[in-house]
């Protein structure tokens, strides 16, 4: 019998070299979703300057947004770009952490697919376009929040350690029923 082979490292996945585009990315993604110390990915968010993670995330949403004039039209990116902002920006890095309305007042965003949905298809010429995108966005906006209180119920603990205030966590299981 031969001698077994030493055991080599394994090779380093392109995603996990320091400085790569996809870590970085990575960390892009999860700086946006509020990470909170002790994470597994809190380590790669400290290892980059967060000017970089700036820098990506603003040259992906550029990319995006010149994307969807090219190939789709203009309103669809405008309503994109809009969508993002209130997203990232107005429910993630504010509302996420400053109230237990947060899902009522943040669910817009969440109910932005159906409007850029119809904004890319129809281009938004049609006489009743805005109206019928609209009536989809409502539909979706006032499901959010009894949809989304059901799951926090279920994550309570989780939504308690993350420091979030969601209703079932500020005001109780029975109160958010």
């Amino acid at each position: 019998m031969s001698a077994p082979e030493e055991h080599k490292p394994a090779a380093e996945k392109p995603h996990e070299r320091k400085g790569s585009l996809p870590r970085t990315m990575r960390a892009v993604a999860w700086s946006l979703i509020g990470l909170r110390k002790g994470s597994e990915y809190q380590q790669d968010v400290e290892k980059l300057n967060p000017l970089h993670i700036i820098a990506v995330g603003l040259a992906a949403v550029f990319l995006l947004v010149i994307g969807l004039i090219a190939l789709v039209n203009w309103i669809c990116a405008a309503l994109t770009f809009a969508s993002l902002i209130g997203y990232a920006i107005v429910y993630t890095a504010w509302l996420k952490r400053a109230t237990p309305q947060n899902i009522v007042i943040g669910g817009i965003a969440g109910a932005a697919p159906p409007l850029l949905g119809w904004a890319a298809i129809t281009g938004m010429r049609g006489e009743w376009d805005w109206a019928h995108a609209l009536l989809l966005v409502l539909i979706v906006f006032v499901w959010t929040p009894p949809h989304f209180w059901a799951l926090a119920i279920f994550r309570r603990a989780d939504y308690a350690r993350a420091l979030v205030p969601m209703l079932p966590v500020t005001h109780g299981v029975t109160y958010t029923r």
